[in-house]
C-alpha cells in the first residue's frame, strides 16, 4: 500500500474540521474515529471492499463505502444513528481529499446509510373495490379533479410526484403526452379514462380567472393552486370510503398487482410503470401460493409425473 504520510492528512483534515468548518471538538474527534475505523478496517479487509490490495485514495468508490456501511449494520448491529456519523464523516473526509487535490471526485458525495431491510406487504383490495373507488360523478371541479388524478396513478401508471407536478395533458388517441415539471411522460390512456381527464380539463378552463391568466393545472374553484399534500389526502381519503387502505402510491401498486393477475407479463408492467430494473417488479407482485403451484406443476422436473 502506497499512502502518503497518512497520520499527516488526519491532522490537515482535524485542522480543516475545526478551522474551516468550525466543528465543536466533540464533532472531529468523532468525525476523526471514524475515519480511522474506516482506515483500519479497509486496510484488513481490502478484497471485501472490492479494493485492489496495494489501493490508494482514488481507488475507493461509492461501493466500497456501501459495503462498510453495511457491515455495520448487518454484522455489528450498530444503530440508525450511528451509521449516520459515520456516512457523515466518509462525506466529510472525502470532500477534503477532493478539496486538497488527493482525488478527483468523491466517492461519497451521494452516500446515504443503508437502509434497513422492510418486508414488503401485498396492498389488499381486488378490482370491485376500485371500481368503486371510480364509480362517483366528476359534477363538481374538485370530483373532477379526484379522479383525474387518480387515473393518472392507477390508470397511466404514474408517479404520484410525477401525477402532482403536472402542467399539461395532450390526447392522440388511446395516447396521452403528460407535461410535468421536469419533462414529459407519454402514457396510455382507455377511453374511459381519456373522458376524466378531459371532463376535468374543461371544469377548470371555467374558472373564473383575469383576462390572460391561465390557472394552475390542479386548481380549485377560486383558481388556486391545490398542493400536492392536498391532493394525496384527497385520494387516500377516497381509497378509504371504497375499502382500501393506502395511499396514492398504493394504489399505483394495485395497479400493477391487478395488471399482473389478468395475465400482463413482467416487461410489460416494467414498460407501464416505467421502471428501469426489473427487481423493482418484486414489490407490486404479491405472493400467491395457488399461482406458484400451478406453475410447479407446469413447468418444474419435479412439479409432475416424469412423460
Amino acid at each position: 500500500m502506497k499512502h502518503r504520510h497518512v497520520e499527516s492528512i488526519l491532522s490537515d483534515y482535524s485542522a480543516y474540521l475545526q478551522g474551516e468548518k468550525r466543528l465543536a471538538p466533540l464533532t472531529v474527534e468523532g468525525y476523526l474515529a471514524a475515519i480511522g475505523n474506516w482506515y483500519r478496517f479497509a486496510l484488513g479487509n481490502a478484497g471485501r471492499l472490492l479494493l485492489p490490495k496495494d489501493w490508494d485514495w482514488p481507488d475507493v468508490d461509492k461501493r466500497s463505502l456501501e459495503i462498510y456501511l453495511r457491515h455495520f449494520r448487518e454484522e455489528r448491529g450498530w444503530k440508525d444513528d450511528s451509521i449516520r456519523v459515520q456516512a457523515s464523516a466518509l462525506r466529510s473526509f472525502f470532500r477534503f481529499l477532493r478539496e486538497r487535490g488527493q482525488i478527483k471526485k468523491s466517492p461519497a458525495r451521494a452516500l446515504m446509510p443503508p437502509r434497513p431491510p422492510t418486508q414488503l406487504v401485498a396492498p389488499e383490495g381486488d378490482e370491485s373495490a376500485v371500481r368503486k373507488l371510480f364509480a362517483r360523478r366528476a359534477s363538481s371541479l374538485g370530483s373532477a379533479r379526484l379522479l383525474a388524478v387518480m387515473e393518472l396513478i392507477y390508470g397511466a401508471g404514474l408517479r404520484p410526484a410525477q401525477v402532482y407536478r403536472t402542467t399539461g395533458i395532450q390526447f392522440d388517441k388511446a395516447q396521452a403526452k403528460v407535461e410535468t415539471g421536469d419533462g414529459s411522460v407519454e402514457v396510455l390512456v382507455s377511453r374511459a379514462g381519456q373522458q376524466r381527464l378531459t371532463r376535468y380539463l374543461a371544469l377548470r378552463e371555467e374558472v373564473p380567472m383575469p383576462p390572460g391568466v391561465a390557472p394552475p393545472f390542479w386548481c380549485d374553484g377560486h383558481g388556486r393552486e391545490v398542493p400536492p399534500a392536498t391532493l394525496g389526502r384527497n385520494v387516500a381519503k377516497a381509497m378509504e370510503q371504497a375499502g382500501l387502505k393506502g395511499t396514492a402510491s398504493t394504489l399505483r401498486i394495485l395497479s400493477a398487482r391487478h395488471f399482473k393477475e389478468r395475465g400482463g407479463d413482467v416487461r410489460s408492467i416494467k414498460r407501464f410503470l416505467g421502471l428501469k430494473r426489473m427487481d423493482a417488479l418484486e414489490r407490486y407482485a404479491s405472493p400467491d401460493f395457488k399461482e406458484l403451484a400451478d406453475q410447479f406443476r407446469r413447468f418444474h422436473p419435479r412439479g409432475g409425473k416424469p412423460k
